[in-house]
């Protein structure tokens, strides 16, 4: 994360070091923050994910969506875009359902950048998940008033 904040990459063997480190971790030490962190701190360095950490990050996120903050959904999936990455649907459909978990303590930013996310995937939050679209809008009304 401090990397990607102060925008400066790290030399490649600190960063395959780095990967590594985060691949060989028990499943149950990764915290949610920690996940949506370091994707993000990837995008802020235009490094792309390996295929390992994906399928790591999909993994996690499948297990613990539903805990991650408003920040941390938000952050996550503005990676993905800020990446030119398109997730999984399956991921995208997790992604969902975690916002609607979350959709009462998100933030005009966090609604902003989500949708921003999904636009640049060229997918409608409606064709992931319905129930999504009409919060995503209920929550954006309700943060504009």
């Amino acid at each position: 994360h401090s990397f990607g904040t102060l925008e400066h990459t790290p030399p490649r063997e600190l960063y395959l070091a780095w990967r590594l480190a985060f691949a060989t971790l028990p499943r149950g030490r990764l915290r949610e923050q920690s996940v949506a962190s370091s994707m993000w701190a990837l995008a802020k360095l235009k490094q792309r994910p390996s295929a390992p950490y994906l399928g790591l990050l999909y993994e996690v996120f499948a297990a613990n969506g539903k805990r991650y903050s408003a920040t941390s959904l938000s952050n996550l999936i503005w990676a993905f875009g800020k990446l030119q990455l398109a997730p999984k649907r399956e991921f995208l459909r997790f992604w969902c359902s975690a916002f609607l978990v979350r959709r009462r303590t998100m933030q005009p930013h966090n609604v902003a950048i989500s949708l921003w996310a999904f636009a640049s995937f060229r997918v409608s939050p409606a064709d992931i998940d319905a129930a999504f679209a009409t919060a995503w809008e209920g929550c954006f009304v309700e943060n504009s008033s």
